[in-house]
């Protein structure tokens, strides 16, 4: 119904899905996509993107590095017991955190039919007609809720939850926040190993919708990617736990977005910023002080 488009933004939806579909179509943006996640994973030696030719790439013809492996797919259990695994899905999970909450830019359809193990012990990115952009604003408070997520924080989760949506109907706040503490709570005796983060994100994300938020597009991406992600790992170490994963590398994660802000251009921006602060620090505190008064 019209109220259920609203919520969901299914025109938007649709927009993006054509624009997606077009890309898709198009090998030259594919060719390009590979050579740009190939720049930004460059760090992580136990992960491959084929570089793609570019003599020999049109609109409609691909033609990259030839990766020698098998999909993680075909991974048999005798051949998983001679795979050392744990590394391989630690540098994955790595590997997309850095995609996604330091690049911007993120390989956005990694299901396990995508996933290469190479010969030589890798994990190689196919398929690169799918890849999804995130500003910066958005990355600090995704960053933020998946922190939540892994830790359990409910309450924390549902206030990030509402401040990323916009009601397009009547809501009510405290029951979406109740619904989503719940969520989060629900899981906290289940093994970490059995927590999906993926689907806990969507849960939340439909919890919220349900309520009369419209809900970023890119934390529709986020969810199913990290779904994909976690199935993938798990295939290479059935014991992975995405949550620790997540909170071993949120150091590491908030270091790099820290010396990426430190480019000429961001210290200006930031510059401006705290200008802006500031000059309007005087009617905000005039405004508190009329609060105070007013009880």
């Amino acid at each position: 119904n019209t109220e259920v488009g609203k919520r969901t933004s299914f025109r938007a939806m649709l927009d993006e899905f054509r624009r997606s579909l077009m890309r898709e179509l198009d090998y030259r943006q594919e060719a390009r996509n590979l050579s740009t996640l190939g720049a930004n994973l460059a760090r992580f030696s136990g992960i491959l993107v084929p570089s793609p030719v570019p003599d020999f790439v049109t609109q409609r013809v691909l033609t990259m590095e030839f990766v020698h492996g098998r999909k993680v797919t075909a991974i048999g259990p005798l051949a998983r017991m001679e795979l050392n695994g744990a590394p391989l899905a630690e540098e994955l999970c790595e590997a997309y955190l850095h995609q996604i909450l330091v690049d911007g830019f993120f390989h956005a359809d990694p299901h396990p039919g995508n996933i290469f193990l190479t010969d030589d012990g890798r994990l190689a990115f196919l398929d690169l007609g799918m890849v999804a952009h995130i500003g910066p604003s958005m990355q600090e408070t995704l960053l933020q809720l998946v922190m939540a997520i892994s830790e359990g924080r409910g309450e924390n989760v549902a206030d990030l939850m509402l401040e990323i949506g916009t009601p397009v109907a009547e809501v009510d706040h405290d029951a979406i926040t109740r619904e989503i503490v719940q969520l989060v709570l629900q899981v906290q005796g289940m093994s970490l190993r059995d927590i999906a983060l993926g689907r806990l994100l969507f849960n939340a994300s439909r919890i919220a919708s349900d309520g009369g938020y419209r809900m970023p597009r890119e934390l529709t991406m986020l969810s199913k990617t990290l779904l994909n992600v976690d199935e993938v790992a798990r295939r290479l170490d059935p014991d992975f736990d995405p949550n620790a994963a997540i909170r071993r590398n949120a150091a590491k994660i908030t270091r790099d977005r820290m010396l990426k802000s430190f480019s000429p251009g961001r210290m200006f921006d930031s510059v401006l910023e705290f200008k802006s602060l500031f000059e309007k620090l005087p009617r905000r505190l005039n405004q508190l002080a009329d609060a105070v008064v007013d009880n």
